[in-house]
């Protein structure tokens, strides 16, 4: 009986190892690549309000010199906080289309805080004041707009419009279903040795979370994803934030696959020594 449990053992364990480490994979990648929140996340940071910044104040400060303004103050109408808001709205809008292949128009940028700073300035008419909103908003629109449509609209189109995640659905189910049959039969090679059968089924656990988060690790720590060289300036800078969140999504469900295995492996034997 031993020999066959050994023999059953040194067939089954590899291949929940490497069926853990693929679910574990396909998971990531499925709950990550059509998640709205892993652009938002990078869209909200400093680098990218920064760059979005550098382009609006050449255009702003443009607008400021034909209406005779202060361009510094007319560029300061649009803070951080206005440019994380209108694009989380777009990114939003993208994700909500029911049609992916329908034509999408952005939501037209808010002109009243340009309104209100001509009008509160300067003696010019209402409507002359209108003029300069509307220029700057559709100024700002454009910006943000452009930036953001290369990166997120045509990939999220791609995404919505192709299989690719309905395969990734059907590879997950399947994955899961044979790593938990495995485990399964894993625990029944060890009926009446409840305490080796947890550690070789955990230990199976450990070793395929391992097989992906040691890679994710790395990638983090080195800052792999930085060093691409993806596109130009904004596209580059929404690559890498996107790669950086969804490894570091991935990092940390494997790493509580890898930590809760260690966990139950490190009781089992100890409770064997104590015996």
């Amino acid at each position: 009986m031993k020999a066959v449990r050994t023999i059953l053992t040194a067939i089954l364990v590899p291949l929940l190892v490497v069926s853990t480490a693929l679910t574990l994979f396909s998971g990531v990648m499925r709950f990550a690549v059509l998640n709205p929140e892993y652009y938002k996340k990078h869209l909200a940071d400093e680098d990218y309000c920064a760059e979005m910044q550098e382009h609006l104040n050449d255009d702003l400060g443009y607008i400021a010199i034909l209406y005779g303004l202060d361009e510094q103050e007319v560029s300061e109408l649009v803070t951080d906080e206005d440019i994380r808001a209108y694009t989380a709205e777009y990114i939003d809008a993208v994700f909500a289309r029911s049609d992916p292949s329908e034509t999408f128009t952005p939501a037209e940028y808010p002109y009243n805080a340009f309104l209100n700073y001509v009008l509160s300035n300067t003696n010019v008419s209402f409507e002359a004041a209108e003029d300069f909103a509307y220029d700057c908003a559709e100024a700002v629109q454009n910006d943000l707009w452009a930036v953001n449509q290369e990166m997120i609209l045509n990939s999220v189109t791609f995404l919505q419009s192709s299989s690719i995640v309905t395969e990734l659905t059907a590879l997950f189910t399947l994955l899961l279903l044979l790593t938990l049959g495995l485990s399964v039969i894993v625990f029944c090679v060890y009926i009446g040795r409840i305490r080796s059968g947890l550690v070789a089924l955990f230990g199976s656990y450990f070793c395929g979370g391992s097989i992906i988060f040691a890679p994710l690790l790395v990638f983090i720590l080195k800052g792999y994803t930085e060093r691409l060289n993806i596109a130009v300036s904004p596209y580059r800078t929404q690559l890498v934030g996107i790669l950086q969140t969804i490894l570091k999504g991935g990092a940390v469900v494997t790493g509580l696959v890898v930590a809760v295995s260690l966990i139950v492996i490190a009781i089992c034997i100890f409770t064997k020594k104590k015996r």
